[in-house]
């Protein structure tokens, strides 16, 4: 499997060992990680504000750079659900038919990084121990078709991690209820 690693600009800027971390887990995992230059931003803060003519151009430029890949893996469950959920609509409305063809072809290969070790590669224990407290906060940018909350905690259990249950998932997990 050709796997490739979408390192998002705010993970990029921010917090760059997240995306050396990723790659040593799935090489640690047999897998060889791929990681084009050419890639950009994705074109979410054009699509959140209106501008969604403006981000046909980025929506292109992400489909034809991660085309080759069987899954484009990416530490950001907000960059996953974009590319999946929100490409086809710029595509749609403002491209070309191919470009929505390539958009849909794509889509299903990209995945947040805990999904594509349980859901794509079939991994419940990635063979790492953190025998800590940890929080999880499920995404609230996106929609949930991206990312379950269930994923990091079945892996985070294996490490011996315990999971907090933190207000924000509690909020979810009883329907946004208060």
């Amino acid at each position: 499997m050709r796997i490739v690693l979408f390192l998002t600009c705010f993970n990029d800027t921010m917090f760059p060992d997240t995306g050396r971390a990723v790659v040593h887990v799935l090489e640690r995992l047999g897998h060889t990680v791929g990681f084009p230059q050419e890639q950009t931003c994705r074109g979410q803060m054009h699509f959140d504000t209106g501008y969604r003519p403006e981000a046909v151009p980025l929506v292109e430029r992400f489909t034809r750079t991660f085309a080759a890949y069987d899954s484009v893996v990416t530490p950001s469950a907000s960059c996953a659900g974009m590319t999946r959920d929100s490409h086809p609509v710029p595509a749609r409305n403002h491209g070309s038919a191919a470009l929505q063809e390539e958009v849909a072809g794509l889509a299903p290969r990209v995945h947040e990084f805990p999904g594509s070790l349980t859901d794509v590669l079939g991994v419940t224990d990635v063979e790492a121990r953190f025998p800590h407290r940890v929080a999880y906060r499920p995404r609230l940018v996106r929609p949930p078709a991206a990312t379950s909350p269930r994923r990091p905690r079945s892996l985070s259990a294996s490490s011996g991690a315990r999971t907090a249950n933190t207000t924000s998932t509690r909020r979810r997990e009883e329907g946004g209820k208060r």
